[in-house]
């Protein structure tokens, strides 16, 4: 009968999970609906579309701001790391062939540490010489509607130098945003594509915000927060 307790333990394990990842999707539509209600109240006290343009670019800043703080202090307090290489659903669908330098010191840089040996490391190499991405496994994506790099591989060395603030990373892939705002929607909770019919999990919320606000931004002005 071993086998029969092992079973039951593994369905209320399963059914555990799928309790916790329900109540976790409730409470980010509910922080993104919070969210969103809040900043339609500070566009509806903006007489003309220039201070609304601005009040977005503040709310995305502080947004991107408060993601790349966690990014990088989770593994400083030891916390779970998130996983956020794959922030948006678009990777796939918009992604440039253009690739662009960004300075660390001057660009936002979302980046996750996750191993503390390899931090460790990454500060003793960085003492000793500058960052350097010759190396080949160092990859970014960069979108310019919200003007945000995500760091895919080399995060360690990466997140030092743009605490840092020095260093040039020299191939960064740009996807844009905005041939996406037709087609993709969200609830803060869920990704949805009106083309294709799909729906995907959003990691957190506040990707979904930022996406949400890009597309309100764009509606004003026609254009995004940069043109790069």
């Amino acid at each position: 009968m071993l086998w029969k307790w092992r079973r039951s333990e593994s369905v209320r394990g399963d059914r555990d999970g799928s309790k916790l990842e329900w109540i976790r999707r409730i409470r980010m539509r509910l922080e993104y609906d919070n969210a969103l209600q809040q900043i339609d109240i500070f566009l509806s006290q903006a007489e003309i579309d220039e201070v609304r343009i601005a009040i977005l670019d503040y709310a995305i800043k502080a947004i991107k701001r408060d993601l790349i703080g966690e990014g990088l202090a989770q593994i400083v307090y030891g916390k779970e790391v998130p996983e956020w290489r794959a922030a948006f659903p678009i990777s796939s669908q918009h992604k440039s062939r253009k690739h662009i330098s960004i300075d660390l010191s001057k660009t936002d840089i979302l980046v996750t540490t996750w191993k503390e040996d390899r931090l460790s490391k990454a500060i003793q190499n960085l003492m000793a010489a500058p960052f350097d991405q010759g190396l080949d496994y160092y990859t970014a994506t960069y979108y310019p509607e919200i003007e945000l790099a995500i760091i895919g591989n080399g995060m360690h060395h990466t997140a030092v130098a743009s605490v840092g603030a020095s260093g040039v990373m020299d191939r960064c892939t740009v996807i844009h945003m905005t041939p996406a705002f037709d087609d993709v929607s969200t609830d803060g909770a869920n990704w949805m594509n009106s083309k294709t019919g799909s729906i995907m999990g959003v990691d957190d919320f506040r990707f979904a915000l930022l996406f949400t606000l890009a597309q309100m931004r764009n509606g004003l002005n026609g254009n995004g927060i940069s043109n790069s």
